[in-house]
């Protein structure tokens, strides 16, 4: 079980005995020594995204039509897992520069599913440096000059904070044999990575996924199996140092953030994860971007509040504390509307909406 704090503190209720924490820390070292090295099987520069199933290509496609309308030019692997498909739409990969990629045509892909594709879809990408994002993430401006970064080209890494730090009782820090900081956990929605720089850490953190039941226990799916993968072999990233912001609506009296907002090395908005109401659940009649909340980093307290609507049962997350307030329109124009127009262009697609009847069936069976 998961817990978080109002302090930003991530606790878990996941013991686990001194024998079988040493264990699981010779196990990853083993597998480490003997990874093979860099193949150089791969060369160029694009995006990856994992987008099988209604709800996560729904969002895809409202991700990838976005970054075209941006003017980024970077091919893209929609990535599906273990059951996973997309609808039959040629034109619209044809015309988007995007490949579909099957976990399962991979050797070690057949069980891919779920968080753990993600690292299994960038190792096993095309592509040597990959900007990989979410499918529920909307990027602001075109992301393609993150490969320029002197901070991504000197450590080959380029993560995001996420709201929340671990627990200095988490037994993730002895198993990975890493000293306690009191650091933001990592937010996976957006990384951008050379491959030939970070091998051995992106091959530990897909080691990590594989064993779900242990790491997904300790650290909420695949997020930080990145940040201690490379804690854990002492290879060199680059965090963004502005922390997330929340963004959502206000609801009888109640802000629902649902929205992180992300920032580029310079403070400026770059990414929109729209990770608590994805695309396939939004009526486009109503803005949920309404308003967002921003701590100064240097203001104190500082309060984060995880709640459940049960009225529309979702997950949102409020501030407290020191913050500031402000208007998303005017600080980020028609993003949402122009969000909702590709969502109405998509529904209106007859390949979608065959695609909705033929995995509703499938569901059923």
């Amino acid at each position: 079980m998961h817990i978080f704090n109002t302090t930003g503190e991530h606790e878990i209720n996941f013991d686990l005995d001194h024998e079988t924490i040493r264990m699981l820390r010779i196990n990853w070292q083993h597998f480490s020594k003997n990874v093979n090295s860099y193949p150089d099987l791969f060369e160029g520069k694009g995006i990856v995204i994992c987008g099988g199933g209604i709800k996560f290509f729904t969002c895809a496609w409202v991700a990838i039509r976005r970054l075209r309308t941006l003017g980024c030019t970077l091919p893209i692997e929609l990535w599906t897992g273990k059951n996973e498909y997309i609808p039959d739409c040629p034109i619209f990969m044809v015309a988007n520069n995007v490949t579909w990629v099957k976990s399962t045509d991979f050797n070690g892909g057949a069980e891919m599913e779920g968080w753990m594709l993600k690292p299994f879809a960038i190792l096993n990408s095309k592509f040597k440096e990959v900007i990989s994002i979410d499918a529920d993430n909307i990027c602001v401006k075109n992301p393609e000059f993150l490969f320029e970064l002197p901070e991504y080209k000197m450590t080959g890494a380029l993560f995001w904070k996420d709201y929340w730090y671990t627990a200095r009782d988490n037994p993730i820090w002895e198993i990975m044999n890493v000293p306690y900081s009191l650091t933001n956990e990592v937010e996976s929605g957006q990384m951008v990575l050379n491959k030939e720089m970070t091998w051995q850490p992106m091959n530990l953190c897909l080691y990590l996924n594989k064993y779900k039941e242990i790491y997904y226990s300790l650290l909420f799916g695949d997020k930080d199996t990145f940040r201690f993968s490379w804690l854990a072999l002492g290879y060199d990233f680059h965090l963004i140092n502005q922390e997330p912001s929340c963004l959502g609506f206000n609801e009888n009296g109640t802000f629902k953030g649902i929205t992180m907002i992300q920032y580029d090395t310079c403070g400026y908005p770059l990414f929109l994860h729209r990770n608590l109401i994805k695309w396939d659940r939004t009526d486009t009649n109503k803005f949920l971007w309404q308003n967002f909340k921003k701590f100064n980093s240097l203001r104190f307290p500082k309060e984060y509040i995880s709640s459940y609507c049960n009225t529309n049962k979702h997950y949102f997350i409020d501030f407290g504390g020191l913050y500031e307030t402000y208007d998303f329109v005017v600080h980020f124009g028609d993003i949402e509307a122009h969000c909702y127009d590709l969502l109405e262009e998509l529904r209106t697609e007859s390949f979608y909406k065959d695609f909705i009847i033929n995995q509703n069936i499938k569901n059923r069976i």
